[in-house]
């Protein structure tokens, strides 16, 4: 399970569709904040560069984001 943090509220919902279309299961957390675990099959490293290239792409669709991974 991984904890993301979006700057912008707003798109918080945007990001959970795109992620959930993926196959993750999603779960929102707070006002900016979601889990999620990845529905990808592969191990869990991997999982977390699949999730970042995901994150990266949204970054890119939605200027002034910023999709920060928690530890």
């Amino acid at each position: 399970m991984t904890t993301v943090h979006l700057n912008n509220p707003d798109l918080v919902e945007d990001l959970i569709e795109l992620l959930r279309d993926a196959h993750c299961i999603v779960r929102r957390t707070g006002p900016r904040a979601f889990e999620i675990r990845s529905g990808w099959p592969v191990r869990d490293d991997a999982s977390q560069y699949e999730l970042d290239g995901y994150l990266r792409v949204f970054e890119a669709m939605h200027p002034g984001s910023q999709a920060t991974r928690m530890p």
